[in-house]
């Protein structure tokens, strides 16, 4: 239900069929630069390095902690991306992040 950036080698941006109706333009540029900033960041690589420590240390209540805080830090420094590429836009994403939330707690 929300756009996301997905790949091993080469990352792509996957985008869901529909968006809630409350997005516009300004909403999707603000997603789409979100998107990008994980790219830009290398988050799909951390995600896999994730992955493979998660196969070793799944049962280390640290790691688990210290995968969340590492998943927040992550989106929070990506939305501060889109703030300060889009600042007259920052209305816009909040909205579309309130429209993709409401969206996914209904399903």
């Amino acid at each position: 239900s929300a756009p996301v950036v997905w790949g091993a080698g080469r990352p792509q941006l996957l985008w869901p069929m529909e968006l809630p109706v409350e997005c516009n333009d300004a909403c999707i540029d603000g997603l789409i630069v979100h998107e990008l900033a994980h790219i830009k960041r290398g988050d799909h690589l951390v995600g896999w390095i994730e992955l493979a420590a998660g196969i070793v240390w799944w049962w280390n209540p640290l790691f688990w902690y210290v995968r969340s805080a590492l998943r927040e830090q992550a989106e929070l420094a990506c939305d501060a991306w889109v703030i300060s590429a889009l600042p007259n836009g920052r209305r816009a994403y909040a909205e579309s992040l309130l429209a993709l939330s409401g969206a996914s707690s209904r399903v």
